[in-house]
């Protein structure tokens, strides 16, 4: 069984800062990178280090134990790139990246005189480079724009889960898998660049009004 969960600010309209992210289950998506790059001329030997953490927390249903719906879902990014020498503008691929997935969704509904309850959980950490970790591909790359002080990730990421149900869900154990993307404010996580001499700072902080949200530290090593 597989389905596709987006992680991307479309959970809505507005996001504070500029920024934002939506939660599981909103429906499919794709990874991709939005704006222009200024860049710099010439490829150098630079990388990129840190972690980003991604925190969701979503309640659903009438309120009541018989029809409810509650998701967490983190995920650390430890994130190794490098400068791609080959690209014109400056920009950074997969050095070791990884992401390490952690849901525990619960569902409760009325079913006859009885409440079907199930739990989903995932806990493992996947390198970005791991094919076929599920029939979704991942990948992880920057672009960085030194006119507008941003660098933007482009990230899919993949995970298996499990679902167990109560004797009232009646439905036997189920392995299956998803997959996600980055996306703040639109498709990719942008991140504020500060620039240095020879190191720069990436700030890729952002918060929904719901209180999903990314925080990490990011350097850049040009």
């Amino acid at each position: 069984m597989r389905r596709r969960l987006a992680i991307t600010i479309l959970f809505a309209a507005t996001a504070l800062a500029g920024c934002g992210t939506s939660v599981p289950g909103l429906g499919p998506g794709a990874g991709g990178v939005v704006g222009s790059n200024a860049g710099t001329s010439g490829a150098g030997a630079g990388t990129i280090r840190g972690s980003v953490t991604l925190h969701v927390v979503r309640k659903s249903g009438d309120g009541t134990v018989a029809d409810a719906v509650e998701d967490h879902f983190d995920v650390t990014f430890t994130l190794a790139l490098k400068r791609d020498p080959a690209a014109p503008t400056e920009s950074y691929v997969d050095d070791g990246s990884k992401y390490a997935v952690k849901v525990y969704t619960t569902t409760s509904r009325q079913l006859g005189d009885c409440v079907a309850k199930s739990e989903t959980v995932a806990d493992k950490e996947y390198a970005f480079k791991d094919h076929p970790t599920t029939s979704f591909d991942n990948s992880i790359s920057a672009m960085v724009d030194r006119a507008a002080k941003t660098v933007t990730f482009s990230g899919n990421y993949s995970w298996l889960y499990v679902t167990t149900g109560n004797d009232c869900d009646g439905r036997p154990p189920l392995t299956g898998e998803n997959s996600a993307f980055l996306g703040c404010p639109f498709f990719g996580l942008t991140a504020k660049l500060v620039e240095g001499t020879s190191t720069d700072s990436l700030d890729p902080g952002c918060v929904m009004p719901g209180g999903e949200s990314y925080t990490g530290s990011l350097t850049l090593t040009k």
